[in-house]
């Protein structure tokens, strides 16, 4: 699942890899647990010619579906502006 500031995503299906790109270096922090812990992770340079992607970027994940979801936040912007990507079961699944 790739999540850019221009598509965000706010959802994905439990053992998905989760994609942050931005267009300028960092580090992310993110947590699995609403904020009780956390980690970082360095956004590294990447590159995809072939998709069109140009940029900086980390993956986090998979996750099961036992996470509720992944709450990130880009540390260089600091005040608001964190994002949350829940984890659900895809639709018809009857579990």
């Amino acid at each position: 699942m790739l999540w850019t500031k221009d598509e965000p995503v706010r959802a994905m299906e439990p053992g998905q890899l989760l994609r942050i790109m931005s267009g300028a270096p960092g580090t992310v922090r993110w947590s699995v647990d609403r904020w009780k812990s956390s980690a970082t992770r360095t956004l590294e340079p990447t590159g995809d010619v072939m998709a069109n992607l140009s940029g900086y970027s980390t993956t986090l994940g998979p996750f099961d579906e036992k996470t509720w979801g992944v709450e990130f936040a880009f540390v260089e912007e600091g005040g608001p502006g964190t994002h949350t990507v829940r984890v659900v079961r895809p639709r018809g699944d009857g579990q």
